[in-house]
């Protein structure tokens, strides 16, 4: 067999155990929380031994980190060419309509940011760091926002915007979701334009 068939089979075995493992991790969360799981149970679910769950991840915290990293370029490859750079009150709602769309749509990710334990977390801060970092990029390419913002650093106004963001889904989904998606987003656009309008600055 030529070196490259071997690598890649091999290749394949990778990408075939992280996703049965990534399958069984997300129908494990809807019958118990992540911290209630032990590595037996996700390596049972996925029906892999426990050595080939070790080859790949340290522990079951490191396994997470990588979840969360996965679900995180889901996002970025669902919508990196969905929202133009346009004006900051409309660009800044679709973000936010975006981030949430994306979690709702994945029950498994909303059981996990919710979960016991998890909101002060080392997963959920990797969590919060990534999609600031996103939103920091794509306010980039909005034109001209820099000079609108007295010197306000961009990071800092992704990472006030994420915190509202999350802390708005938080409050909508333990509250039994008591409005649409689309009247939620309509609430954070009118909270920022009454809060700072920039395009008239």
């Amino acid at each position: 067999m030529a070196p490259n068939n071997r690598i890649n089979r091999e290749d394949q075995r990778v990408q075939r155990t992280y996703r049965v493992l990534k399958e069984a991790f997300e129908r494990l969360l809807f019958k118990k929380s992540f911290a209630q799981m032990t590595v037996q149970e996700i390596c049972d679910e996925a029906e892999i031994r426990r050595t080939t769950f070790y080859q790949h991840f340290q522990d079951k915290n490191h396994f997470l980190e990588w979840f969360i990293r996965e679900k995180q370029q889901e996002f970025r490859d669902d919508e990196a060419a969905a929202i133009p750079p346009e004006q900051f009150g409309e660009h800044y709602a679709q973000l936010a309509g975006s981030v949430l769309k994306y979690i709702n749509s994945n029950e498994a990710l909303s059981r996990l940011l919710l979960g016991s334990g998890l909101r002060d977390s080392q997963s959920m801060e990797l969590l919060f760091r990534g999609f600031v970092q996103d939103i920091t990029e794509r306010l980039e390419m909005v034109p001209d926002l820099k000079d609108k913002l007295d010197g306000v650093p961009l990071p800092l106004l992704a990472e006030f915007y994420v915190s509202g963001t999350l802390a708005a889904f938080r409050w909508w989904y333990e509250n039994n979701k008591p409005c649409s998606e689309e009247e939620l987003i309509h609430h954070l656009r009118w909270m920022l334009e009454r809060k700072a309008d920039f395009n008239e600055r």
